[in-house]
């Protein structure tokens, strides 16, 4: 699917919490968020930014770690991580 001028819509990606993907069109380009519940008993486990040949993603999982590596696509296996959202209590 390709979108083109959104600049003032919004897109949600998936309808249940914590693993869903807001996407705005701003006027200089796309903003995508996510909320991330402290309290919620199913919270988020894994968010990952990650960077590959000029290309970047941003993955939302509901798995660990180990679960969510083996579920990204092949790919982005090996691509760096950017930036990563850590599991409640600070370890990975």
């Amino acid at each position: 699917m390709e979108i083109k001028n959104f600049t003032h819509e919004h897109i949600r990606v998936s309808r249940e919490w914590p693993v869903c993907l807001d996407i705005d069109g701003i006027p200089y380009g796309i903003q995508a968020s996510f909320h991330h519940y402290e309290a919620a008993d199913d919270e988020l486990k894994r968010a990952e930014l990650r960077f590959k040949d000029h290309a970047y993603a941003l993955f939302l999982f509901d798995y660990t770690e180990d679960e969510a590596t083996d579920l990204l696509p092949e790919w982005w296996r090996d691509s760096k991580v950017v930036w990563e959202l850590k599991p409640k209590g600070g370890t990975r």
